[in-house]
């Protein structure tokens, strides 16, 4: 899966408008019906249950009224609050807003006075809250009052679905420089944004659902980034598969030759992770006198020991013994835990061509 930067997720979406024809109308829509469908989710049935959407000025605001619209004609009691100057509004949002008011709604701004008596009020009949108050745009720190108001969100005990990102996340970075929208699912549209992917942006964003809200596939093969998010999926493709007949030593003999007095563990994680990464077979070759420790805590790879001083560190005689034990493998991984003594860097430079 791609991961973009705000600007590139912006510059995708501009070509659909301006060269493809897709209206940024179009994209909203899209974009809150998808929403709309992780709240089906979360609630079940959305008939007479409250749902309290909270909108900025900006596109994500736009698709907050347009999940509230979606909402009401479901049957659902939906609550609309702009921490915005409402006439401030503009562009397909403001065209939404203005489908809002024909449909005889009430929008109620929080842009003067405190507010915060007015939101605990509100949700404590609220059934899930939606978060359309910044978008991929924000940089920087909430306002104090805007500050306020995320906190009793956050602390209202309710569920909380992102739209595009948590408000007060940085989309790029990951960054979060005060109070910040910490959701339970984060709807991101078309591809999501690194700072969803980075911590602890990741943290705030909760479940992330990522959505197509119909840019173009040519577009974004053509276009798009060249940064992708590694996932099990995208991993299974590259992973051989194995024959049924196929036995331990079709697949790779590993020697680690690892591990000193106090860090047995680089030496034991060292082998069972090429054991996990797929080798048949593994031998971890440590100092003599760490030999029985690894004998103990290894039980699926094979353990050797090596010459050593007494004190848990391999001595350059250790040389011939790891030559022969390399003579049957395919690889050797050195290094790990093996400690900087003098000695011990000699015998590894002796060994590495």
């Amino acid at each position: 899966m791609r991961v973009v930067t705000a600007e590139e997720m912006k510059a995708l979406e501009r070509t659909a408008i301006e060269d493809y024809g897709i209206s940024g109308l179009v994209l909203m829509e899209n974009a809150g019906r998808h929403v709309v469908e992780v709240v089906q989710q979360v609630l079940g049935e959305v008939r007479d249950k409250t749902v309290t959407v909270f909108i900025g000025k900006g596109n994500n605001g736009g698709d907050g009224l347009v999940v509230a619209r979606h909402l009401l004609n479901m049957g659902a009691v939906v609550k609309l609050l702009a921490l915005a100057n409402i006439e401030e509004i503009s562009g397909d949002a403001a065209i939404n807003l203005e489908i809002w008011r024909k449909m005889e709604q009430k929008i109620y701004s929080l842009q003067h006075g405190d507010g915060i008596n007015i939101v605990r009020l509100i949700l404590m009949n609220t059934d899930l809250i939606v978060d359309a108050i910044y978008g991929t745009g924000f940089k920087g720190k909430i306002g104090e009052k805007a500050g306020r108001i995320i906190e009793v969100l956050n602390g209202s005990g309710k569920p909380i679905v992102a739209v595009d990102i948590p408000s007060g996340l940085e989309a790029d970075s990951g960054r979060v420089n005060g109070p910040c929208i910490r959701a339970d699912h984060t709807v991101a549209f078309g591809l999501p944004k690194l700072g969803l992917i980075l911590e602890p942006g990741a943290e705030y964003a909760g479940n992330l659902h990522v959505v197509d809200i119909s840019i173009p596939s040519g577009l974004v093969e053509k276009d798009g980034p060249q940064r992708y998010l590694t996932t099990l999926e995208l991993v299974k493709e590259w992973m051989p598969n194995r024959r049924s007949s196929a036995h331990k030593g079709d697949f790779g003999n590993v020697l680690v030759v690892a591990g000193s007095r106090g860090m047995t563990g680089a030496a034991s994680l060292c082998g069972e992770a090429a054991l996990r990464a797929g080798a048949g077979l593994v031998t971890v070759a440590v100092p003599e006198t760490l030999h029985g420790i690894m004998e103990a805590k290894l039980t699926e790879v094979m353990t050797a020991p090596l010459p050593d001083s007494g004190n848990g560190r391999l001595v350059r005689e250790a040389k011939q013994r790891i030559l022969s034990l390399l003579e049957d493998k395919d690889v050797l991984a050195i290094g790990p835990g093996l400690s900087t003594d003098p000695e011990v860097v000699a015998l590894v430079k002796e060994l590495l061509p």
